[in-house]
């Protein structure tokens, strides 16, 4: 405690909270989820409640706000915080209105939420269904489970929570997902469309880098605005002697260490052009100069944040004090999503699509809920097992209607295997094979093929390789190298430009074909960084 200044410190996990003793309904919030991370300042007021409600009560709440810190991400306590008081100032308003009638309880000040107050609510509900948001209630009782009877929650129990018939609200949010997620083939032209308006100088770099990062890691706006020019990471592989790309992106709803991306060749080095920039563009602003101590300069490139403000505008406090990175997922939005809007006014895209895009079809596909919550990064699987139920009423309905309906509503994200389940099916299905020719040894003049995947019909097509990455039935080798033709078709692209319009159509075939084989790179690099990891079984001669 400062005895001048009258403040009171108080630390609980990765939050520091600050008060002054003579006000202590209003405290501030200062968190920080790991050494070298950003500070987060929240502000909390109780004193808008102190005309219904106890003192006491008040201080008891302001300690659950507190150790709710302990629980969940500062964004999200900043939401439940939002939802209570909107809930506690409406039963004020009717606590200390002159119409007695609207009173819910008899004291002047209510001391707590009991049993009572609840049925009190329930009664206001049934009348006006209006009366208060049902989401907000739904945090109220969040918060009884999480801190059980006390000086907050006296004799209650989970069913006086006011409740209401959820199965209008599950349809509603299927038919929200099937509307919002995109086909692989309509995913695939807005990359298309998004590369040519950013080749016609119509979409800043940053804006496209964004796009196709989102397109890979399906990440909340959250974790997108986290990254950091340090945080991508790149060396030259022992193995391939290719350059391996990894990006290191921090979960929008669990703390702690940063999780690990693979990442593919283009992205990788789209990502290293974008960090480019904004040292160039960004770094002036917060101290690179010419001249520079190195070490320094090393420091100050490392903390910029990768994705910063590039609209017009003075820049936040936050931004100042932590090198560019924007506050809020909103301000991600604002800048990089909204240009990409404007662009696409056929379709509405946001993160939330995209998420929905690929549960959607890793669901389809038949993977499990843990898989699902791997990829999307869920805080638990009760989201990935609503893709699940989601699929399977699909898959019914679609079963009476016709299977082409199910490709429509769920294009196949499709099944893989590894290298050593591949060779077990050439051995077993030699026809179903679909290899891959690279390119020849220079010594022995010799070409190199290699199996790219198996064919889930009775035999491959003519149009294998390429045409299987677009492909419902193939069933991809995520060991093998597509990068091979992936050159291939960016090597055609080369050679069809240099012939102008006669060859356009098929210029603009072969880049939607180029996309499609990035994207699918992009989800084998994701399927084997969720995989665990093999240990090596020991010989006799080994040990």
């Amino acid at each position: 405690m400062d005895p001048i200044h009258q403040t009171v410190t108080q630390t609980l996990g990765k939050t520091t909270f600050t008060w002054n003793e003579d006000t202590p309904l209003e405290f501030e919030a200062v968190t920080r989820e790991a050494v070298g991370e950003p500070a987060y300042l929240r502000k909390y007021d109780l004193t808008h409640l102190v005309a219904g409600f106890e003192e006491s009560f008040l201080l008891s709440l302001k300690a659950l706000i507190m150790h709710r810190h302990l629980t969940v991400r500062v964004v999200s306590v900043n939401k439940e915080y939002g939802d209570i008081l909107r809930l506690l100032k409406r039963v004020q308003s009717d606590q200390t209105s002159m119409d007695l009638n609207k009173r819910l309880m008899q004291a002047d000040k209510i001391s707590a939420i009991d049993s009572g107050l609840m049925f009190a609510i329930r009664e206001k509900l049934a009348e006006d269904a209006g009366w208060i948001h049902r989401d907000c209630i739904g945090v109220l009782s969040r918060w009884f489970r999480f801190a059980g009877h006390g000086p907050v929650f006296i004799d209650l129990e989970r069913g006086d929570f006011p409740t209401r018939d959820l199965s209008g609200k599950v349809e509603r949010t299927r038919q929200i997902i099937i509307a919002q997620a995109m086909s692989r083939t309509l995913q695939i032209a807005v990359l298309t469309d998004v590369e040519r308006r950013f080749q016609a100088g119509e979409i800043h770099l940053g804006v496209y880098v964004l796009w196709n990062l989102t397109n890979t890691l399906y990440a909340r706006p959250e974790s997108l605005r986290q990254i950091r020019c340090g945080d991508l990471t790149y060396a030259v592989s022992k193995v391939t002697r290719q350059i391996e790309y990894t990006l290191w992106v921090m979960p929008a709803k669990r703390g702690g260490k940063r999780m690990r991306y693979p990442l593919t060749q283009f992205l990788g080095h789209m990502l290293v052009k974008q960090q480019a920039w904004v040292v160039e563009n960004i770094g002036p602003l917060y101290g690179l100069a010419a001249g520079i101590d190195p070490e320094q300069r090393k420091a100050i490139e490392q903390q910029l944040a990768l994705f910063p403000r590039i609209n017009a505008g003075k820049r936040h406090d936050f931004e100042v004090k932590h090198f560019g990175m924007i506050e809020s997922g909103e301000g991600i939005s604002e800048n990089y999503l909204i240009p990409i809007q404007r662009c696409l006014d056929y379709i509405h895209v946001n993160f939330t699509v995209m998420r929905h895009t690929i549960g959607t079809q890793l669901a389809a596909a038949g993977v499990s809920a843990a898989v699902i919550q791997a990829v999307l990064r869920h805080a638990n699987d009760s989201t990935a097992r609503f893709y699940i139920d989601l699929a399977a009423k699909e898959l019914r309905e679609a079963l009476n209607s016709g299977l082409e309906a199910l490709e429509e509503l769920f294009p196949a994200y499709n099944a893989f295997m590894n290298a050593e389940q591949t060779r077990a099916m050439a051995q077993q299905f030699p026809e179903r094979v679909v290899n891959s020719r690279g390119p020849i040894d220079p010594q022995t003049g010799a070409m190199e093929i290699e199996i790219t995947g198996g064919c889930g019909k009775s035999a491959a097509c003519a149009f294998a390789p390429l045409s299987c990455y677009g492909c419902w039935r193939w069933i991809a080798n995520v060991d093998a190298d597509h990068s091979v033709n992936l050159r291939l078709v960016q090597e055609r692209i080369a050679e069809n430009e240099e012939f102008g319009k006669p060859m356009q159509a098929i210029v603009e075939r072969d880049r939607l074909l180029e996309k499609l084989i990035e994207l699918r790179m992009g989800q084998f690099e994701r399927h084997k960084a969720e995989q665990p990891q093999q240990q090596p079984v020991l010989t006799e001669g080994d040990q």
